[in-house]
């Protein structure tokens, strides 16, 4: 795994990313722990070493060259699975506030003993779902940034996530290949979020390993009290 985590800092610099002194270091004992549990645990379809370094930990961190995350950002993952892209972003750059939110206890189970093994602090998890978490008085309109790879359609998305933003801050939608109709149909779900789109950024991972577009929406006012809505009623339907 050496060679692949030393892969990773030459795409990174020449991205001019910059990420934390021990930042090699502590990827390559995250990396041994979690291919390892991965083995007996669900973590991710995405098990190959280069396929992780490219897939998961690029991905994760590319989002850090647009200068979108302030120093000592107060950021939320939410969907947060395996701690993707939130592990990666925290040891670049281990001066941000971390919580990482997930439904799926066994996962967070495995994010702290991870975090207990590379000794990492301001960083916490939080079993819950996204709807409910989002009306906790603590966690409502209070991060810099919320950030979720989750696979689910942008306007649901935006209303599990952007009640967790703070005016001002922004929500960091990590999609695949852009779909102009998804982000379209989005627009009322945004506006009634009290957020904007602010811009549209599209790239491709190295090798050909696929196209990324990250969503930045940024929060105008504090969220309105009729969100996010319940489970039931956002069953039935996104906001459109």
């Amino acid at each position: 795994m050496k060679n692949e985590i030393s892969y990773l800092l030459e795409l990174l610099d020449n991205e001019r990313i910059c990420y934390a002194d021990d930042f090699e270091q502590k990827l390559l004992l995250f990396s041994e722990f979690f291919l390892e549990t991965a083995k007996t645990l669900n973590l991710t379809a995405i098990k190959q070493p280069h396929d992780v370094v490219i897939k998961h930990y690029y991905d994760s961190v590319y989002p850090l060259k647009f200068g979108l995350f302030g120093n000592s950002a107060r950021v939320i993952d939410i969907g947060c699975g395996a701690g993707f892209p939130s592990i990666p972003i925290k040891l670049a750059r281990p001066d941000f506030e971390m919580l990482e939110l997930d439904s799926l206890k066994k996962r967070l189970d495995f994010l702290d003993r991870a975090h207990a093994l590379l000794k990492l602090e301001k960083i916490s998890t939080l079993h819950a779902r996204a709807e409910q978490a989002g009306r906790m008085k603590d966690l409502r309109d209070s991060f810099d940034v919320a950030v979720s790879r989750a696979v689910a359609p942008l306007n649901m998305l935006c209303e599990y996530c952007l009640p967790f933003v703070k005016p001002g801050g922004v929500f960091l939608a990590y999609k695949g290949v852009y779909d102009k109709e998804e982000t379209e149909s989005a627009c009322t779900a945004v506006k009634a979020l009290s957020s904007e789109t602010e811009n549209i950024f599209r790239y491709s991972l190295p090798e050909e390993a696929g196209s990324r577009t990250l969503i930045v929406i940024r929060k105008k006012a504090p969220t309105h009290p009729a969100y996010p809505r319940s489970t039931k009623n956002m069953s039935k339907g996104p906001i459109i």
